[in-house]
């Protein structure tokens, strides 16, 4: 009795539609490796390291009834979830701050394991809006999980936070820890951050580099390209290596097992043509998870 009403109050509080069941989706449209990171999620192991999740794509797809289902496990599992449509979490937000109480509502929503946002970017923000969320998310940053639902990829991002400085600000929040998904009218396609693509290298370029410092000529893009490139390679630490190596020590460890292989490409994760050497780091990986 005293369980089932812990779990009755952690309901209400969560504000989650309790129609949304794992019971209720049909998870016969999951392809098997999507329907086992779904049980993985609904256990809450990634709770612990405050790791996010993204939904992305159509409208339809069950995205929201998805994450909804695994909130509602996770309540009964013990965990404090809660659920809050992007329009109505924005003017909460907004409420706090007129009253000059939005750190007290912050705090009070950091005592939850888990925030989900839902459909974030359906409904245009003006910049109050974007601030308070950008505040959010950033109070929530290695503080707690997100999970979020949205029909904009990544590149859209910018039609919500307005600035693209900020855009890449709550972008690198969100992705450092996350798994991210794309969502099609078929199937939920779920990609995690160890996959290996090439794709993610350049939209990771895209993001770091490129748009932050917008060339005007070829000259500066190449010296700028080439030494964000030498950085990925030979100074950033990778969560998915042994050790947290970066690309290049992992490349000379590797050579010196394997001492007869002549070419880069026989390194798992590395690019197939090209002179540099660069293997999937995690902010990279987690961009390029939006896949089509």
């Amino acid at each position: 009795m005293r369980r089932q009403g812990r779990d009755e109050r952690a309901l209400r509080a969560s504000n989650l539609p309790l129609e949304k069941t794992l019971e209720g989706f049909e998870r016969k449209r999951l392809p098997r490796k999507v329907d086992a990171h779904v049980n993985v999620l609904a256990e809450g192991a990634f709770l612990y390291s405050c790791e996010n999740v993204l939904a992305f794509r159509l409208p339809g797809s069950g995205k929201t009834h998805l994450l909804c289902a695994i909130g509602l496990e996770l309540i009964y599992a013990a965990r404090r979830v809660l659920f809050r449509r992007c329009d109505m979490l924005v003017q909460e937000l907004l409420a706090a701050k007129a009253d000059l109480t939005l750190p007290k509502l912050l705090k009070q929503w950091s005592r939850f394991d888990l925030l989900i946002i839902d459909d974030i970017g359906y409904v245009q923000q003006n910049r109050q809006e974007m601030e308070v969320l950008f505040n959010l998310l950033a109070h929530r940053y290695e503080r707690g999980s997100v999970m979020i639902t949205s029909n904009l990829p990544f590149s859209q991002w910018e039609q919500i936070f307005k600035d693209l400085m900020t855009t890449v600000a709550a972008i690198d929040r969100l992705v450092h820890h996350s798994l991210c998904s794309n969502s099609t009218s078929k199937a939920i396609a779920w990609s995690n951050q160890k996959n290996g693509n090439r794709r993610s290298l350049w939209r990771a370029l895209k993001y770091e580099c490129v748009y932050l410092h917008a060339f005007n000529d070829g000259q500066p893009a190449q010296q700028e390209i080439g030494t964000w490139l030498r950085y990925c390679n030979e100074e950033r630490p990778d969560s998915n290596l042994t050790h947290d190596r970066t690309p290049m020590e992992e490349y000379s460890r590797w050579r010196s097992i394997n001492p007869m292989e002549s070419t880069l490409t026989a390194l798992p994760g590395c690019p197939k043509d090209g002179d540099h050497l660069t293997l999937q780091s995690p902010g990279v990986e987690k961009l390029d998870s939006l896949i089509n």
